[in-house]
Order: structure tokens, then C-alpha cells, then sequence
């Protein structure tokens, strides 16, 4: 696990300009607060890619047909939470990559404000539900993922 702080967003090309795994596939992961500074977490679900039936940030894989990380971020959001959540999303924050299934994965790294409005299921067999953590309860439970404590200790300054 690596974390590179960046200063200014970058593109499609940028990445596949500075990296070149084998197996490689890119996404986005934000990391959302709210008001109180409590992270906002989803728990997979039984037909997750892994993880299942734990928590992590949300975060989804860019497509070809996503012209931008941020369009990747939104979609994304759309997917996971439905439409009535009210989200602020930032500039990127970061690149975050793993070794995670045999795939080296890249994320841009998002972070968001929950605002106000419901957080939907809209897709119950990836998703069982939602949760807001403390920092500190996120970094002690069992329940969620190594990557997400990675991200969150790395994004503490945010």
C-alpha cells in the first residue's frame, strides 16, 4: 500500500503515463466526512468483489465510458447511494495504490462532505447499509478494512 499526496488533479493520461502494471485497473475511492468529522462507511455485502460484510470507504472502478475521475466520483455516488444524499466532493486528494485480488489497483482519492439527505441501498447485494465512525472507532474496529485504516491515517490532515 503506497499513498502520494498530489497537489493538483490529474488526468487518464497522467496515470497511464506514470503507471504500468501488470493487471492493472483504476478507480476512485472518497472518503467522506461529516459536519462532526465523522467518516461515513458502507459494509459490503455477500456479492462484493472481496471484503464482504465488512466496512470501507465508497469507491468504485473508472470506466471507459467516464470522460474524468471526478464523472467516475459522481457516478459512483449515483450507484452506491442514490440521488437524494447531498455529497460536496472535493479536488482529488491523493493516489492510492495496492495489490488487492491479483490486481494492482490505482485510485484517485476523493475526499466529500455529507451534507444532509438519506443514503440509499441501491444495491443490497453489494451493500448491506451505512455508518458513520470516528476516526478512532474506524482504526480500532475489526469491521473495517485494512485499506480503509490505511487511508484514513494517511488522510488524517485532510
Amino acid at each position: 500500500m503506497n499513498f502520494l499526496k498530489i497537489e493538483q488533479d490529474v488526468t487518464v493520461e497522467d496515470i497511464n503515463n506514470k503507471y504500468d502494471f501488470p493487471n492493472q485497473k483504476i478507480g476512485i475511492i472518497i472518503q467522506i466526512k461529516d459536519k462532526h468529522g465523522k467518516i461515513l462507511l458502507q459494509q459490503r455485502g455477500p456479492k462484493s468483489r472481496g471484503d464482504n460484510f465488512l466496512y470501507e470507504d465508497i469507491g468504485g472502478r473508472f470506466e471507459s465510458s467516464d470522460m474524468t475521475f471526478k464523472e467516475t466520483v459522481i457516478r459512483e455516488l449515483k450507484e452506491e447511494v442514490g440521488e437524494v444524499a447531498n455529497i460536496e466532493i472535493s479536488n482529488q486528494a491523493g493516489i492510492y495504490t495496492v495489490y488487492k485480488n491479483n490486481i494492482n489497483w490505482i485510485f484517485i482519492i476523493y475526499l466529500g462532505k455529507y451534507m444532509d439527505g438519506e443514503l440509499k441501498i441501491m444495491e443490497p447485494e453489494k451493500c448491506l447499509g451505512y455508518k458513520f465512525f470516528t476516526p478512532e472507532e474506524a482504526l480500532n474496529s475489526n469491521l473495517v478494512t485494512n485499506s480503509c485504516k490505511f487511508l484514513i491515517t494517511e488522510l488524517k490532515d485532510y
